[in-house]
């Protein structure tokens, strides 16, 4: 699905917008940004692979860290099926959550507990992360 919206139908990531000193401006969070405008961002492209995906029956989630978003595949039981998607860049790779804990987005275990870092957003929380 990724691979078809990326190659395909043309949706990718903001090529003025791979640095972390970027000025991010409002397309590049909401997804008006990747339909209309010059791509989208960590922030957008994982609503747009979410909505996608959720209307062909897959079970996608919005996941957090600092200062990056993604998606996350997450059946919701126990001993599911659950394993993070990254399709902000070109292409698509599968991260372990441990990825988001070292390197770039490197934070302590405290940090993710208190922050929620790492978790499937619920419904509401969604909603939550998009207001504010």
């Amino acid at each position: 699905m990724i691979t078809h919206l990326q190659r395909d139908i043309g949706i990718r990531y903001h090529p003025g917008r791979t640095r972390d000193e970027d000025v991010f401006q409002p397309e590049d969070s909401f997804i008006y940004g990747v339909i209309q405008g010059e791509g989208g961002t960590c922030e957008n492209l994982q609503i747009v692979y979410a909505a996608v995906g959720r209307r062909m029956g897959y079970p996608l989630k919005l996941v957090s860290t600092r200062c990056h978003g993604f998606c996350r595949w997450d059946d919701g039981t126990l001993l599911g099926d659950r394993f993070n998607i990254e399709a902000s860049g070109e292409g698509v790779s599968f991260f372990e959550d441990e990825h988001y804990r070292t390197g770039h987005y490197a934070m302590s275990r405290q940090t993710v507990e208190l922050c929620g870092y790492l978790q499937s957003y619920s419904p509401r929380e969604e909603v939550a992360s998009f207001i504010s």
